[in-house]
This record gives C-alpha cells, structure tokens and sequence, in this order.
C-alpha cells in the first residue's frame, strides 16, 4: 500500500508504508523514508511518470483525478525501484484544493 497525497502535508514521517507527495503533473515535491528506499533513493525531484513501470497515459489520469477528489481513490500502479519492477495498491487525493 502506498500513499499518493497531492499539494503539501507537514510530516510524511508519520506513515509507515511509502508515502509520496506529487503534483497532478507526476513531479515528486517530498517523499517519506519508505518511499525513498524503494522507489527513488536520492530523486526527490523526479517525477513518477519517469519511474511507472505501466502505462503511463493510465498514471496521469489517475492523478489528474486525484487532483480534483477529497475522498482517496485507489489504483494499482506499478514503479521502477532498485530492486526492480514492484506493483503498488496507491490511495491518492488532493491535500489542498484548487481555488
């Protein structure tokens, strides 16, 4: 399970499993301890689309609806880590709003 949160949370820490704060364009703003060691040790700046293992017309949807919900929406997504290809159950929804 991994957490896709949108806009800015204060302490990512806090979750156990990876969490990931991205913008609906797939660009990583921050990333928990987890998240960073499967997935992109030392890329805080990259984006997911770079590390999808899928199809990624099917990733920007997602997080183009995640960008407009409050309620999570769940999706399996796979990404690219240095142990390889792995597939993640991901809870994405938007933090803040848009005004």
């Amino acid at each position: 399970m991994m957490h896709l949160q949108l806009r800015h949370e204060p302490d990512l820490e806090t979750y156990l499993e990876p969490s990931i704060i991205a913008l609906s364009d797939g660009s990583i703003r921050a990333l928990n301890r987890a998240a960073s060691q499967l997935l992109a040790p030392g890329h805080a700046g990259a984006s997911l689309l770079d590390l999808c293992t899928g199809r990624v017309e099917a990733l920007q949807s997602y997080l183009l609806a995640c960008s407009g919900s409050r309620q999570p929406l769940i999706e399996r997504v796979g990404f690219d880590g240095p142990h390889g290809a792995s597939g993640y159950r991901c809870f994405g929804n938007v933090l803040s709003p848009r005004r």
